[in-house]
């Protein structure tokens, strides 16, 4: 964007950083690591643009209220490229309502641009998290308090 202003933050706030190399130790990525550096500075960017725009609405919301640096750093390791792969990156529901589609559209834009589409095709396939089962007597649900219980005297609870 040319002639765009850099996402201003409070006095006194940092913005996200995580020291060199703290990708390759912590985390395998799925991309050189070069290209997970550009994309944490890319959702870096976007995060912070994200609560500016919250903040000209009146709102009290910083970048780390949004998403923290650990999400951050989780999201360019991991590299969704669906909102079902973001849904596996931790992150609160409300963020990946409010910001998935944008967040993944950059992320797409960006395996595009630099030709990396191999590098996710080859990436390991995650099980997806299985719904534990709410059977009686199994691991889900307690027979004996169950989540929606009835009062026989009272009814429902308000």
């Amino acid at each position: 964007l040319a002639g765009a202003v850099a996402p201003s933050l409070p006095a006194g706030a940092a913005a996200p950083s995580l020291p060199a190399g703290a990708v390759a130790s912590k985390q395998k990525t799925v991309l050189q690591q070069k290209h997970t550096d550009v994309l944490l500075a890319r959702i870096k960017k976007l995060v912070s643009m994200w609560a500016e725009e919250e903040q000209m609405k009146g709102n009290n919301v910083f970048y780390w209220n949004i998403m923290s640096s650990a999400q951050m750093l989780n999201v360019a390791v991991e590299v969704p490229t669906t909102l079902e792969e973001l849904a596996d990156c931790e992150l609160p529901q409300n963020v990946q309502n409010q910001y998935g589609e944008p967040l993944v559209k950059s992320l797409n834009a960006y395996i595009e641009k630099e030709n990396l589409q191999k590098y996710i095709d080859n990436r390991p396939k995650k099980k997806r998290k299985a719904a534990v089962a709410r059977l009686p007597g199994g691991r889900g649900e307690d027979p004996l308090f169950p989540s929606r219980f009835i009062c026989p005297l009272f009814g429902e609870p308000p």
